[in-house]
């Protein structure tokens, strides 16, 4: 089905006129699940700003500890059945994907201005300006979608138990300790 067949005919207006401004020549994102179809869109959209999502923070990071002898410990998780956690995201609630677009809908409409402001304050390591400019973030709706299938809930809940116990660990053992994390997180 087409999101003009699933969505609610408001959000889906809201939704196209988005992706006429933001990708009019992305008509696939018309035919994808509404939680594939907010991450694309909100990826067209940040781009066309002139905004990026990947950052190769850590990556660099990584370099460097790397060539200075630093110990890396890279959290790994496997997964024993990925087939049965693909066919999980087809038990995702309908709702719970149409917030997760609705709430991604709500953002590009409203907060693209202020996300280049947060990312000036990043760049620049303004904390301060950071803490006053709240994003409005998406992000918990769509992970709420997401979650809403057991298996992949299970295995976030894993990952982060695992990764908090690394980061415990790590401080409790090690003189000094690095983590990298989003800066919405350390907020």
């Amino acid at each position: 089905a087409t999101l003009a067949q699933v969505l609610p005919p408001e959000l889906y207006a809201r939704f196209a006129a988005l992706r006429r401004k933001y990708a009019p020549r992305d008509t696939g994102l018309e035919s994808r699940r509404p939680l594939l179809a907010a991450a694309g869109l909100y990826a067209k959209a940040v781009k066309a700003v002139g905004l990026q999502l990947d950052t190769d923070v850590g990556d660099i990071v990584s370099r460097i500890a790397r060539r200075q002898g630093v110990p890396i410990l890279d959290i790994e998780q496997r997964l024993e059945d990925p087939r049965g956690v693909l066919a999980d995201f087809s038990s995702m609630a309908p709702r719970a994907e149409q917030a997760c677009l609705a709430a991604t809908v709500a953002r590009l409409e409203t907060d693209l201005d202020a996300m280049r402001s947060r990312a000036t304050a990043w760049a620049v390591g303004d904390v301060a300006a950071l803490r006053t400019q709240p994003a409005v973030d998406q992000q918990d709706a769509c992970w709420a979608a997401v979650a809403s299938a057991p298996r992949i809930a299970e295995l976030r809940a894993r990952f982060e138990s695992v990764w908090f116990d690394a980061v415990v660990r790590a401080l409790e053992t090690n003189t000094t300790t690095l983590a990298v994390v989003s800066i919405s997180r350390l907020l």
